[in-house]
């Protein structure tokens, strides 16, 4: 019960909504998420680590970056299609119409400034 616990409470923010949202449809770094949806970086860095601790997100590092995105492969199939009915369920709303609009141009912003 407690992992569940720890999945709906990761997934009852609506900022984290919106990362998951993005996250399911690439992989992205901070900074890529930050032009997408304008939180700060550190913020970014906290709700990326709450979905993380709850099992949501698989991260890699490459070089100086750390990439994230839906750890589909290890979610339970309970889960992964209460997240997948979560996600097309609030494409509907204006900032998750706005995230994904923006997303489409985020090969423009390849890695984050090592400054």
């Amino acid at each position: 019960m407690e992992k569940f616990l720890k999945i709906f409470k990761a997934l009852g923010d609506t900022q984290r909504l919106r990362i998951v949202s993005i996250l399911a449809e690439t992989e992205l770094c901070v900074c890529q998420i930050q032009s997408v949806i304008g939180f700060t970086a550190a913020t970014i860095s906290q709700h990326l680590s709450i979905l993380s601790n709850a099992g949501l997100l698989k991260s890699r590092k490459e070089q100086k970056w750390v990439f994230y995105s839906i750890d589909w492969e290890n979610l339970s199939e309970p889960i992964k299609q209460f997240l997948l009915y979560t996600i097309e369920q609030i494409k509907e709303d204006k900032h998750i119409k706005a995230d994904l609009a923006k997303l489409k141009n985020i090969e423009n912003i390849q890695f984050c400034s090592p400054n």
